[in-house]
């Protein structure tokens, strides 16, 4: 078993989240691809970078497709591929976790602008509300597909979608397959706040490039190219991972970095 940890000490300071996280820039020695472009009508495999989970995961979301519960904005169709990095291959029963904030730059079912209680990004719920929150199980050709909107901002952190993935019923925090999130253009939260809801969002508007998470994750990698669909927008994203690789998180006290091990059996 190979085991390769890595190290950062990132402190962002934001309305949620005042404390030490953990900027994952992913070993290629680990993994051999993770997302293939056609290019020339070839498979060409770049590196896509796991990075932190952030502290609004919560294990007891619910299997489905449309994650909105009547939360309104802009509508977004999102479908997602995952393939074997090694050769390209789709990957089966495997399961995708999506979560999003509202275009408030909410999330549900959790407290938020506060110091944890705990050294911890899986706070403990808070109520019983899971809007734009949901996983899918990949069907035999690797694909999830999801109805959300596009997220809402909040201060410290770009426009953004979490996705989190498991090769098993479980939502162990020690046995992830892959951590990542899906950005916007820069000129996304420009457009936004011309309309409603997203016009009511009075939070400080942080950009990519602003962003130490988008920056340090190579955020540009896992930009969604919208295309127009009805009175939203649909994207589609290839998501490569090895099999053979997990993801163990261990959280240390505040004031210490966080570790993210890659165990390769």
């Amino acid at each position: 078993m190979l085991t390769v940890t890595l190290f950062a000490n990132v402190v962002l300071v934001s309305s949620h989240s005042e404390r030490s996280i953990e900027i994952l820039n992913h070993d290629a020695t680990v993994i051999d691809c993770a997302r293939y472009k056609r290019e020339a009508n070839q498979h060409k495999c770049v590196i896509t970078p796991f990075t932190t989970e952030g502290p609004y995961f919560l294990p007891d979301d619910y299997e489905r497709s449309d994650i909105t519960d009547g939360y309104t904005g802009v509508n977004l169709n999102l479908t997602l591929l995952l393939t074997n990095a090694k050769d390209c291959s789709p990957l089966s029963n495997y399961y995708v976790h999506i979560w999003n904030a509202n275009a408030m730059g909410h999330y549900s079912g959790v407290k938020e602008f506060n110091f944890f209680d705990h050294p911890t990004f899986r706070p403990k719920p808070i109520n019983n509300l899971r809007f734009l929150r949901g996983y899918q199980i990949t069907n035999e050709d690797g694909l999830v597909n999801f109805n959300t909107i596009i997220p809402g901002w909040y201060f410290g952190r770009c426009i953004h979608i979490h996705v989190e993935i498991y090769d098993k019923n479980t939502t162990d925090g020690h046995a992830v397959s892959y951590i990542g999130q899906l950005y916007f253009n820069r000129e996304m939260p420009a457009a936004l706040k011309l309309i409603d809801p997203y016009s009511q969002n009075n939070n400080e508007l942080t950009l990519n490039d602003q962003d130490i998470v988008f920056a340090l994750s190579r955020g540009s990698d896992t930009i969604l190219e919208l295309i127009p669909e009805g009175n939203g927008y649909s994207a589609s994203y290839v998501l490569s991972i090895d099999p053979t690789v997990k993801v163990e998180n261990s959280v240390l006290p505040f004031e210490d970095p966080r570790n993210v091990s890659f165990i390769e059996h």
